[in-house]
């Protein structure tokens, strides 16, 4: 895996297009009663990824479509993974910050916004899985019955159970920054996200998200990866 200038593919492979959807200012704990008053104004940057079906986690994306332009792919994806539609996400501000060669081209974009619209966001994506769900138990007896594919039953276009199977909000919260026994704690926070089993290419689109995009410094990211136990100088051999 090598990084290459952004949006080409100088070798006429297949390629995909992938979305980090983020914020600046996440505020997670800005309603939990318990919590004290610096604790709840305390913020931090957040981004979506998907639980995928093979137990991998990874960014909304996938491979671009024929005939279609990388962002005309990207929503086509973003409809099918998420349930959000060009009324949710607007196209425009979505900017593409790294490519990489590896079996396939893979290209990266982020679409930053504030904090309570990744919040509604986040419940339009999962309020677009409960509907699929709750079609895909209404209609299961008459597929059952009738052995007809799914997609003449008029089920949502949404790839909810085929392709993803949840949506979560990934912290970039380190905790030896945040609590006095930050060596207690070190497994915690985005370290722990880490340590995720990730689809191809993620890890290395994450970290050039985190030091480009989101301004982490670089040694705190090689810290985060080498707590959890990755090759840290590969990753950021492949990464840039």
């Amino acid at each position: 895996m090598k990084r290459i200038p952004l949006g080409t593919n100088p070798n006429a492979k297949q390629e995909a297009i992938f979305l980090v959807i983020w914020c600046a200012n996440a505020k997670p704990w800005l309603f939990y009663d318990e919590a004290s008053d610096a604790t709840r104004h305390q913020s931090m940057p957040a981004f979506i990824m998907l639980d995928r079906y093979d137990g991998n986690v990874g960014f909304i994306g996938g491979g671009r479509k024929p005939q279609s332009s990388l962002i005309e792919s990207l929503q086509a994806e973003l409809e099918e993974e998420t349930g959000l539609g060009i009324e949710d996400i607007d196209l425009s501000k979505v900017e593409l910050f790294a490519s990489h060669e590896l079996s396939i081209v893979t290209h990266i974009a982020h679409y930053q916004v504030e904090f309570q619209e990744f919040l509604t966001l986040q419940a339009c994506i999962a309020s677009k899985q409960s509907q699929t769900l709750h079609q895909l138990s209404s209609n299961l007896n008459q597929y059952q019955q009738n052995t007809k594919r799914l997609k003449s039953l008029e089920i949502e276009k949404c790839h909810f159970m085929a392709e993803v199977t949840g949506v979560k909000s990934v912290l970039v919260l380190d905790f030896s920054r945040y609590h006095p026994n930050g060596e207690l704690d070190k497994s915690k926070g985005i370290i722990n996200t880490l340590q995720s089993s990730f689809s191809s290419s993620v890890i290395e689109e994450m970290v050039v998200f985190l030091i480009e995009i989101i301004g982490i410094p670089q040694e705190d990211v090689e810290r985060w990866l080498t707590l959890a136990k990755h090759d840290t100088k590969a990753i950021l051999n492949q990464a840039f």
